[in-house]
């Protein structure tokens, strides 16, 4: 069965069936073949490994009973037997390259997750910036050079006064309330309110 199965899967060799020689059934390696057969390769290491971990494998390394010294076919013609010692160590060789490649998925996984996550913190990190400004703006919040920003109730300060001729002039007056946009001062020549812009205080 050995040399029909690997007839069949023409690229095997002999270090492909060195898994299935720890195995300590002549019952449970046929199946284990027959799946090759009908199934593949990928049922096959299946199969094999179940029933390695189930331990269903020789107790003693160095002895290779008469039953599983396997003859496989190898390069035509070419035959050889597997040892115990080299089916452990093929094992554990195939072990570690799928170890391998699971981290490596792994890895590539979290540095493309990174990338994500540093895209999005960055892109909210705007957002906030943006919100903030916005809410600065609001609230009518004023450079520090402007004249503006520190206006109180009692201050003197120069209000400009437009007349009905449209003639601009600034008169001295005093701050008696300040509103969200505009001052309401009276003029130090005539006594009057009068409500004027911010921009028109200095």
């Amino acid at each position: 069965m050995f040399v029909q199965a690997s007839d069949k899967n023409e690229n095997l060799s002999g270090k492909f069936f060195r898994p299935l020689m720890r195995i300590n059934s002549m019952e449970l390696i046929q199946k284990c073949l027959t799946t090759l057969l009908h199934a593949g390769q990928k049922e096959f290491r299946k199969h094999v490994k179940s029933y390695i971990d189930e331990c269903y494998v020789k107790s003693n390394k160095n002895v290779v009973s008469e039953d599983l010294q396997v003859l496989v076919e190898v390069d035509n013609n070419t035959k050889e037997v597997c040892s115990e010692d080299e089916i452990a160590q093929s094992d554990d060789n195939e072990q570690c390259k799928e170890k391998y490649v699971t981290l490596k998925e792994d890895h590539e996984k979290i540095l493309l997750e990174h990338a994500q996550l540093l895209t999005k913190y960055q892109q909210v990190q705007k957002q906030l910036d943006e919100i903030k400004a916005g809410k600065e703006e609001n609230r009518g919040l004023k450079r520090p050079n402007d004249s503006n920003c520190d206006i109180s109730k009692g201050d003197d300060v120069q209000a400009k006064w437009v007349d009905e001729d449209g003639n601009e002039s600034w008169l001295s007056a005093t701050v008696t309330k300040v509103l969200k946009h505009d001052v309401l001062v009276q003029f130090h020549c005539d006594q009057t309110f009068c409500r004027v812009p911010r921009d028109c205080i200095k």
